[in-house]
């Protein structure tokens, strides 16, 4: 009796208890990133203004993360005041995560018409497209925010929200991930990470735009997926970093 109580109390090696498992993390693809940004583009404009706001949002947030390799709390977090496009560049205001409270900003400017990389016309001027279809939607909901991603009356985002964005995303596009396997917020930062790995975006190069520390293993380690191959998308999406396309100011 004593024996068959212990196996009770173990689950009866599991036999008779349902075991608690969630579907492993992957990085997103950057050809689902892509298909993310031609649906926004190509959907027609719901009449509800909001909704509308509302649609554009998720499509740019996700874009708008993957292409800097943001964080899921950095990019809910962008002030209105760190993004902007004009003539020849589109750029992003940068803060980098440092010990005793201390933060460094920089800014990196993209162009706004980069040259194709590996013969891959860029989608910068796609995404440049949805920035301005998304600011215009947001303007006409009234007084402007202190967030990119906060809409007028809605409070500012969280790194929840990031990931209802990307799920809402997916959903529009028909994409989900293999079984056993989830995209979720933390997905876009990874799989821009292996994307630009893949076509051999200098580790540097990459370390310093993600803003990992230089010769941390924190990236190889949780943000860099190896079966992650090279594509015509992540040329398209981050062949501005491998051909030195942007410029800096701290």
């Amino acid at each position: 009796t004593g024996h068959l109580i212990a196996l009770v109390r173990r689950g009866m090696a599991r036999s008779q208890a349902a075991e608690r498992t969630t579907d492993s993390r992957i990085p997103l693809p950057a050809s689902a990133v892509l298909s993310i940004l031609a649906n926004a583009l190509a959907a027609p404009v719901l009449s509800d203004p909001t909704r509308e706001a509302a649609r554009l949002r998720r499509a740019f947030s996700v874009t708008l993360a993957f292409l800097f390799m943001g964080r899921q709390d950095s990019t809910t977090l962008l002030r209105s005041s760190d993004f902007g496009i004009d003539s020849a560049y589109l750029w992003l205001r940068l803060t980098e995560k440092q010990r005793k409270h201390v933060s460094t900003r920089r800014i990196v400017r993209i162009p706004v018409a980069p040259p194709p990389s590996n013969n891959v016309p860029s989608a910068i001027p796609q995404i440049v497209r949805l920035a301005h279809m998304y600011m215009s939607a947001k303007t006409e909901l009234g007084e402007p925010t202190q967030y990119l991603f906060q809409l007028p009356q809605d409070r500012p985002p969280t790194t929840a929200d990031m990931s209802t964005w990307v799920a809402q995303a997916l959903r529009h596009c028909g994409i989900s991930a293999p079984k056993g396997f989830a995209y979720l917020g933390h997905s876009i930062r990874s799989g821009a990470s292996s994307a630009a790995e893949a076509i051999k975006v200098p580790r540097i190069r990459g370390d310093w735009l993600g803003g990992w520390a230089p010769g941390t293993s924190t990236r190889a380690k949780h943000y860099i997926d190896p079966t992650v191959g090279p594509s015509a998308e992540a040329f398209a999406l981050l062949g501005w970093l491998l051909d030195h396309e942007y410029q800096v100011h701290d």
